[in-house]
């Protein structure tokens, strides 16, 4: 048994979107990962050493990541808000199709600063829009102003722009990574998300 420490050196695109009790959200975020894993077993006709083993976690990391978010995470639930809890799991089931049992724990994991500040703004409009919904701005915040929420809609579309989604020539696939600017990614063929 040994362990093996890697991290996303890029942020990994994925979406936050999910409706729970009333809230809604869908905003594209990105964020980088670190993990510590236990290897447990590998399959020795596939990797002579361990060193193999950790270059295959390691060189692996960010496109099975990538996948857990996008693909395998369950519909309508909330990465951020949960902690991103149940993506250690997910990767280690990924991780058994590459012949390498693991059972892996979260070290870090941060939001870009213009995802962070764009959930933080979309956490906060939901909050406003649900307390004026059921009568209750004087008592857990002052009144929204409807400026001020016009304000946040715009802060919003910024820091897309800035993040070069949604409406940008360029956008980031979320199934490979590979950056583009057609309708259809260059490496996987994969349709540009709407």
């Amino acid at each position: 048994m040994f362990e093996v420490k890697a991290g996303t050196p890029k942020p990994i695109l994925f979406r936050e979107c999910w409706n729970e009790n009333g809230f809604y959200m869908d905003l594209d975020l990105e964020a980088r990962f670190a993990f510590a894993c236990e290897v447990s077993d590998y399959d020795r006709t596939l990797y002579a050493t361990e060193e193999d083993v950790t270059r295959a976690i390691k060189s692996n990391f960010s496109e099975i990541l990538n996948k857990c978010l996008n693909e395998d995470w369950p519909e309508n639930t909330s990465k951020v808000r949960r902690g991103f809890e149940g993506l250690g799991e997910l990767f280690d089931k990924n991780m058994e199709s590459y012949g390498i049992h693991i059972k892996s724990k979260f070290l870090s994991t941060a939001l870009s600063p213009d995802s962070e500040e764009a959930f933080k703004i979309q956490m906060n409009l939901m909050v406003q829009t649900q307390n004026i919904t059921n009568g209750w701005d004087h008592i857990i915040m002052p009144p929204t102003n409807p400026y001020d929420i016009q304000m946040k809609e715009q802060t919003l579309q910024e820091i897309a722009k800035k993040m070069r989604i949604n409406g940008s020539s360029e956008w980031t696939c979320l199934s490979c990574g590979t950056k583009n600017s057609s309708k259809f990614c260059g490496e996987c063929g994969k349709a540009k998300p709407v």
